[in-house]
C-alpha cells in the first residue's frame, strides 16, 4: 500500500484509516520519493485551523469596533483621539 506523489491528503487518510496504519510511502512508479505520516497531516490541520481562527478573530474585532463606532460615535471619537495622541 502506497500513494502516488499527486495523491490528495484525503485519499492518503482514507487508505491509512482502512488499513489502520499511521503512515504511507509515496511512490513514483517503483521509486520511493517520500512518506506521508498521519502526524504531519494532523499538525497541518491544526496549524491551518489556528491561522483561520486568527483571521476570524481579526474580522470579528473589526466588525465589533465598527459597530461600536456606529452605535456610540462620541465614545469612538474619544477612543481614537486618546489612541492617536
Amino acid at each position: 500500500m502506497s500513494v502516488e506523489p499527486g495523491a490528495t491528503v484525503r485519499a492518503a487518510l482514507r487508505v491509512m484509516e482502512e488499513k489502520d496504519i499511521g503512515f504511507l510511502p509515496v511512490l513514483d512508479g517503483e521509486k520511493l520519493v517520500g512518506v506521508v505520516p498521519e502526524r504531519d497531516i494532523a499538525s497541518g490541520v491544526i496549524l491551518s485551523m489556528d491561522n483561520r481562527i486568527d483571521v476570524i478573530r481579526k474580522i470579528v474585532k473589526a466588525i465589533d469596533l465598527h459597530q461600536r463606532a456606529r452605535l456610540f460615535p462620541a465614545q469612538a471619537r474619544a477612543h481614537h483621539e486618546r489612541r492617536d495622541s
